[in-house]
């Protein structure tokens, strides 16, 4: 409740898509970042949490914010409505990527779009499905 009175920004609102992305291999359990497309604030945030004391760090001429001092994080927007947070290197690695043209398999495309259009919350995974039982 603080966090919405402070900067406007309520996510239950605000937010209209949400993607999270985390690397395969060992070790990258806990790792990932989080894409959120909404209605964003960003100054008011920015505002808000450099009144606390946030730290700052500027990356290709845009301000991100520093979070997390145990597993350093970055938390920024881009182009005015994407949220991006994460591991640091991962959204350092995203933002390097960003732009550059990427190959989707037609096949998760069609998936994707199917999925998108009847469910509120949907995964993709290259886990194979008999693990899904072993989830709570």
């Amino acid at each position: 409740k603080e966090f919405v009175d402070t900067t406007g920004f309520d996510p239950r609102r605000d937010v209209y898509e949400i993607v999270f992305a985390s690397p395969s291999g060992a070790g990258n359990s806990k790792k990932g970042i989080v894409l959120a497309r909404g209605s964003v604030n960003w100054p008011s945030i920015m505002a808000a949490f450099k009144a606390r004391g946030t730290q700052t760090v500027t990356i290709n001429g845009q301000e991100f914010m520093q979070v997390n001092k145990r597993s350093p994080g970055l938390v920024g927007v881009l182009d005015g409505s994407i949220l991006i947070a994460g591991e640091a290197n991962l959204v350092r690695d995203a933002l390097a990527r960003r732009g550059s043209a990427s190959a989707l398999d037609p096949r998760l495309v069609a998936k994707a779009d199917q999925l998108g259009a009847r469910y509120d919350l949907w995964v993709a995974s290259l886990v194979p499905a008999e693990m899904a039982g072993a989830l709570a």
